[in-house]
């Protein structure tokens, strides 16, 4: 110090620290760049399995719909609606005299 000149320490904690900043930011990049890969995976996969899922209930829709044309189909016939008519509400074919024609 006699010389005038003071006795100072180099700054070699802050330039490690200015070095290390592009290294924390790619770091930082990297975790979010995995997290993000991690989460497109996992709704793939989920939209993977909600796929299956509505793929069975369409089907088994389908095969209800199929059910349910062939009793429409069994409710409609007329032999059920004749026999229906006879035996629950006794109706029954009306004699020829009994029919009038209009004009």
């Amino acid at each position: 110090m006699a010389n005038g000149t003071t006795n100072r320490k180099p700054n070699k904690p802050k330039a490690r620290v200015r070095a290390s900043w592009p290294w924390a930011l790619i770091l930082v990049a990297l975790i979010i760049d995995l997290f993000a890969f991690t989460w497109v995976r996992e709704e793939y996969r989920r939209t993977g399995y909600d796929i299956s899922r509505l793929t069975m209930r369409n089907q088994a829709l389908l095969e209800r719909k199929d059910a349910l044309k062939i009793e429409l189909a069994r409710l409609r016939s007329p032999a059920r609606i004749a026999e229906i008519a006879r035996e629950q509400l006794g109706l029954k074919m009306p004699e020829p005299e009994q029919v009038r024609a209009l004009p």
